[in-house]
């Protein structure tokens, strides 16, 4: 069904699952429609190593109106980017290598072609370790506009891919 998308999603050590129930189609969208949030339709990247994860964030963000590209590595979705016409991206913070994320959006962002786009960088490392990530406080070592905690939100992903790409 169109106007289904991923409600919940649970994602921890090596534990995946989904679970997918209605959601109410977001402000000024008919319930059904398939036409995208903004006037042109956007460009998601989304980099992580978890084909469950890549999965269940294309569902939710190609349902809220997104173009999704997923790919699972660094190096893959960093070519991706150069090539052009991304708006966003959403970064795993531990793929490969423990901080491969963080690596990763510091050569984005010293890049001045893809520096302006936005980073939305999913971590579960605040719930393994207790150490909690801020961009405003964070801004050298993380270089991103929004970390958001997993097991991800579908609508705290949608409000903060949105958010950043509007600006």
């Amino acid at each position: 069904m169109p106007s289904r998308c991923c409600e919940s999603m649970v994602v921890g050590c090596g534990a995946h699952a989904l679970a997918s129930e209605s959601m109410a189609p977001p402000a000024g969208r008919a319930q059904g429609s398939r036409e995208p949030i903004m006037a042109k339709r956007k460009t998601v990247v989304v980099i992580d190593d978890d084909p469950d994860v890549l999965e269940a964030t294309k569902v939710i963000l190609e349902g809220a109106g997104f173009a999704a590209v997923t790919v699972t590595t660094g190096q893959e979705g960093v070519s991706r980017i150069r090539e052009g016409g991304i708006d966003c991206i959403v970064l795993d913070v531990m793929m490969a290598r423990d901080t491969e994320g963080f690596s990763i959006a510091q050569d984005l962002k010293a890049d001045p072609k893809t520096a302006k786009i936005p980073i939305v960088m999913l971590t579960s490392v605040a719930k393994k370790t207790g150490f909690e990530f801020s961009p405003a406080t964070d801004k050298d070592f993380m270089p991103v506009e929004v970390f958001l905690e997993k097991p991800i939100d579908p609508k705290r992903l949608v409000q903060a891919v949105t958010g950043v790409i509007r600006g």
